[in-house]
């Protein structure tokens, strides 16, 4: 295992062959998972965002509709929505919610203890890139 010269929103990123892994402690973990949900509102379920925002059943409908019509362009529309001053919060109702491997493992979603692959370093939380 190899560490990279690049990160994955800000978490070390190990190779070994072509599996790659991001690497870091809890906390950074989480800080990551929030910076790559900033750029996905617009994918979160419409109840989701309803339930965190307290919007009713015609507000969510306009979400279904805007989300289906314009996709990762409505990500600041979404963001607007959840409010300025809130969107760390979504972020971490999102994170409780799903866990932070949903977020940061595009391959199977899981949080790993780095112990358990050979070759990163040991005692922090590891997610598999692809």
């Amino acid at each position: 295992m190899k560490k990279t010269n690049y990160k994955f929103y800000g978490l070390d990123v190990y190779v070994d062959e072509d599996t790659e892994y991001a690497v870091g402690t809890k906390e950074q973990a989480i800080e990551a998972a929030k910076k790559d949900i900033m750029g996905m509102f617009w994918s979160f379920r419409p109840e989701f965002i309803a339930s965190f925002c307290n919007l009713n059943k015609e507000e969510t409908k306009a979400i279904v509709e805007m989300q289906k019509t314009m996709c990762e362009s409505c990500n600041n529309i979404v963001a607007r929505i959840i409010g300025k001053d809130k969107l760390d919060d979504f972020a971490i109702a999102a994170i409780k919610t799903d866990g932070v491997g949903h977020f940061l493992s595009s391959y199977d979603g899981k949080e790993i203890a780095s112990d358990e692959v050979e070759g990163l370093p040991k005692g922090l939380l590891a997610y598999r890139l692809n």
